[in-house]
């Protein structure tokens, strides 16, 4: 779900305690429940969502509610409402439509919004904050094309339950801060029709300008290039490995903000003996 996940990027990923009703209806999907708690990647021991957030000793939970309408053209429609007593409430919408040009050519428009606002006795301090995104995506022959732009409102993101679903969002910085307006522009290609089965590159390049702080002091401009290099072969004896190699340069005008990053991780599915 978006904000509140497993975050499985490089380390043991977020694992929840709650309760939920699920129901996976063929066209209309929707769950509700109530998380209590979260142990977070890099951390050994559970401790409540509100504590997570930054309220130490407090044991509030977060409440969520998620509906899904999948479409009779394969288009979805998804909305995600999640409250925290005392802390701040998130929502978010967003909405994919795809279409089949030609035996060749494929489109995939979709749009996003965030609204996240603080509430009851406001505990992290008060704010109101937004998101919202466009992203467009052009598929020719196992290669893809990706535009995608979003802009924050006049506080950054809080996400202290997992990562965001920002379609700028990269492997270091999500592109979310307080004013903060993004760019992407991507390229990937599945090489299977080129002889090569299993192997993947994926190249995106984001930038972003006008960000400040919660307070409205301005910060450095921010670009960030990921590669990512996938090998997962479909037969033979490497069947069920996966190898992904990342590389990941990302700016944001200080020697104390700027990164590179590699990242190398290897999976193996093994099947039912």
């Amino acid at each position: 779900m978006p904000y509140l996940n497993r975050q499985d990027i490089r380390m043991i990923p977020n694992t929840f305690e709650g309760y939920v009703l699920r129901y996976p209806g063929k066209r209309l999907e929707w769950l509700a429940g109530h998380v209590t708690k979260i142990k977070k990647r890099d951390s050994e021991e559970f401790v409540p969502m509100a504590e997570a957030a930054g309220v130490d000793g407090d044991d509030t939970g977060t409440s969520v509610v998620v509906g899904r309408y999948n479409f009779a053209d394969d288009s979805v429609l998804g909305v995600v409402f999640q409250h925290t007593d005392d802390l701040f409430s998130t929502a978010f919408s967003d909405g994919t439509v795809r279409r089949t040009l030609s035996e060749n050519w494929g489109l995939q428009l979709a749009a996003q919004l965030t609204k996240q606002w603080s509430v009851g006795g406001e505990k992290l301090g008060h704010f109101s904050t937004h998101t919202w995104g466009l992203r467009g995506m052009l598929s020719y022959r196992g290669a893809v094309l990706t535009t995608a732009y979003t802009k924050t409102g006049d506080a950054a993101i809080r996400k202290p339950f997992g990562g965001t679903p920002g379609f700028t969002s990269s492997m270091i910085f999500d592109f979310d801060r307080a004013n903060e307006e993004a760019w992407r522009i991507g390229l990937s290609q599945n090489f299977a029709k080129h002889g090569l089965p299993g192997v993947s590159l994926i190249v995106n390049y984001t930038e972003s300008r006008n960000s400040t702080t919660d307070i409205g002091e301005l910060l450095p401009d921010a670009d960030e290039l990921d590669i990512t290099v996938d090998f997962r072969p479909e037969k033979g004896f490497f069947k069920g490995l996966w190898l992904r190699v990342r590389y990941s340069d990302a700016n944001r005008g200080s020697p104390m903000a700027d990164r590179e990053d590699w990242r190398i991780i290897l999976n193996y599915g093994i099947g039912a003996l």
